[in-house]
């Protein structure tokens, strides 16, 4: 789980720059109280720029507050440290997004949307008061424009330090090793077959807590198209099609095939252990996920052997066809 800041929020509602500071000092105590927040809640470089009080905006507030400490430890974070969801942000073909008319395309909303849209628990945190009001949730992103929308994405809301912070209390904290997260996959992905080997594969690679996170939605995204098989024929559901294009096709894919270049030189080293029978069967995996910045890569079985509903995941860990 993860949260970004709703800069359209910020449209100058505040009176003074006491009341501002008294809104962020809430979202401050929370970050130095919660390990989780700290990594998880994302603000854009653009913050800095919006309107709170009048037409002043958030940096000019700020750097002018009486409360020199308290100035500088914001400062800090939303200038200097993050994190920046602009850093890691996630690329959409058809990048465009609104909320009621307004393009929120380079905000905290346009950024959740994107997320979600690729299986990330991405949640909003707004502030309250303003003309557009944000007391409620889920707030409803359009994707497309307006005279030819692409759907809806549904952002869950909150506006309330004191509900942030329950969120906080019942979120599973982010996994702290490889083992950790390949078994916490094993439990929740159940149309997977993810191999014993793989921890061993893991081994050499030190861990990073951002390499976990995308795994995880790498087998998120897995796991959803086999859910949209349908059980008699295998066939894709409407949306397992959509799911497909989405990551499987295009030049920016997350889900590639080998060039033949690669299959031809590299076969010995993407040919695996078969999960279902190691002692005996061995299979050929070119199909696989990738992770950037690392090189990481998720090798799996596809497409599917007919009237097999599950992928067999049988390799995560560095690049394959390295030279």
């Amino acid at each position: 789980m993860e949260w970004l800041i709703n800069d359209l929020s910020l449209q100058g509602q505040f009176s003074d720059a006491n009341t501002l500071m008294d809104s962020f000092g809430n979202l401050m105590k929370l970050r130095i109280k919660h390990q989780l927040l700290r990594d998880h809640l994302f603000c854009s470089r653009n913050l800095t720029s919006r309107p709170t009080v009048g037409d002043d905006s958030l940096y000019h507030v700020v750097s002018d507050f009486s409360d020199r400490y308290q100035a500088k430890f914001l400062l800090q974070w939303i200038v200097k440290f993050g994190p920046f969801w602009d850093d890691l942000s996630e690329p959409q073909q058809d990048d465009y997004f609104e909320y009621q008319n307004i393009d929120v395309t380079q905000q905290g909303l346009g950024e959740i949307a994107r997320r979600r849209l690729v299986a990330i628990d991405a949640h909003s945190f707004s502030f309250s008061g303003g003309p557009i009001p944000f007391t409620h949730s889920p707030l409803c992103v359009q994707h497309g424009l307006s005279e030819d929308p692409l759907g809806t994405i549904s952002v869950p809301n909150v506006w309330q330090w004191q509900e942030l912070e329950q969120q906080l209390v019942a979120a599973t904290p982010p996994p702290k090793s490889w083992g950790e997260l390949l078994q916490r996959s094993r439990q929740k992905f159940s149309h997977l077959i993810i191999a014993d080997t793989i921890e061993s594969q893991l081994q050499p690679t030190p861990f990073s807590a951002y390499g976990a996170e995308r795994v995880a939605i790498l087998l998120t995204i897995l796991n959803d198209i086999c859910q949209e098989s349908l059980l008699e024929s295998g066939e894709l559901t409407p949306r397992g099609r959509d799911l497909l294009n989405d990551f499987f096709v295009g030049r920016k894919a997350l889900f590639t095939d080998e060039s033949e270049s690669n299959i031809r030189e590299f076969r010995d080293e993407m040919t695996f252990a078969d999960p279902s029978d190691v002692q005996a069967s061995r299979i050929f995996c070119p199909w696989h996920g990738k992770i950037k910045p690392s090189q990481l890569r998720i090798h799996f079985q596809w497409p599917r052997p007919s009237g097999q509903r599950q992928i067999k995941v049988v390799y995560v860990g560095p690049k394959k066809t390295k030279h």
